[in-house]
């Protein structure tokens, strides 16, 4: 039962969570299932790296049996192992079954005889005892049987499943994922980016106010210098003299703001490109993959 939900920027999906805080998407014009979200994912640079990994290992694996396969191949064999084990233990039990089946015969024909021994029945009743603990025992090598089978035809599955999928096709599947990847984080690197240059204009913009601000102040005092007094005039230039000097250091921030600026601007632009360029890569395995 969800606990919370959402919709998408556009509409199209549905996102929500559970009380057990599972996260999943379904598609609004249906209500289909899309797939189920990892609430706790890997910081995205580790999952590049981790799918440039894979992608590696994939390019040189050739024609190799990729590790997958092999492990399931080894898992196969040891579920061909478990059943041959667990056969052998049914007929075992079988044959001891029996044994003990026709042991509780033979005693009751002797047990039905006119003269009986004293100690048949507690004889027959000793047997009847071993018998259900051999039925039990067959009773439970034949479930063994029936989950070891039920395993080897699993791992039979799984084999032919990882068998039936190209490398080819798993390098592309890798090659794409990869590829979607970098298109997330190049998009990351524009929205910084974008955060930087509009940081870096309201510094400047704000710079250039107080410079402009310094600048009339300054340009105030210097007319109050021409008419004032001896002493009047010692306190101007002291004042005119501290705010020179803050004029400068404003002009000299401004000029560096403006050029980080520039330079920021210009990396916008060039990682705009970059992301371009690789959401157009990106979009064309999803394209294949719904035609």
């Amino acid at each position: 039962m969800p606990l919370r939900a959402t919709l998408t920027h556009d509409g199209a999906r549905v996102i929500a969570i559970d009380f057990n805080g599972r996260a999943a998407a379904w598609n609004s014009a249906d209500g289909k299932r899309l797939a189920e979200l990892d609430v706790n994912p890997l910081p995205l640079a580790d999952r590049i790296a981790s799918a440039e990994k894979r992608l590696q290992e994939l390019q040189g694996q050739g024609d190799k049996p990729l590790p997958a396969v092999l492990e399931a191949e080894s898992k196969l064999a040891g579920a061909n192992a478990d059943v041959e084990k667990a056969n052998k233990a049914l007929e075992q039990a079988k044959a001891e079954q029996t044994e003990k089946e026709n042991d509780v015969v033979k005693l009751k024909e002797i047990a039905a005889k006119s003269s009986p021994p004293a100690d048949i029945q507690a004889k027959l009743a000793a047997a009847r005892e071993v018998r259900a603990k051999a039925r039990e025992a067959f009773t439970n090598a034949t479930e063994t049987v029936k989950t070891k089978t039920k395993n080897l035809e699993t791992a039979k599955a799984h084999l032919a499943e990882l068998k039936a999928e190209s490398s080819a096709d798993k390098i592309a599947a890798a090659r794409a994922l990869l590829t979607r990847l970098k298109a997330a984080r190049a998009a990351g690197d524009v929205f910084r980016s974008r955060e930087a240059v509009v940081t870096r204009k309201r510094e400047h913009k704000q710079l250039l106010a107080e410079l402009s601000a310094k600048k009339e102040e300054l340009g105030r005092l210097n007319q109050e210098l021409g008419s004032g007094d001896a002493t009047t005039k010692s306190r101007l230039k002291a004042q005119i003299n501290t705010i020179s000097s803050e004029v400068k250091n404003l002009e000299a921030a401004a000029n560096k703001t403006a050029k980080d600026l520039a330079a920021e601007e210009a990396r916008l632009k060039q990682l705009t490109a970059e992301a371009d360029k690789i959401r157009t890569a990106s979009a064309a395995p999803v394209q294949q993959s719904k035609l």
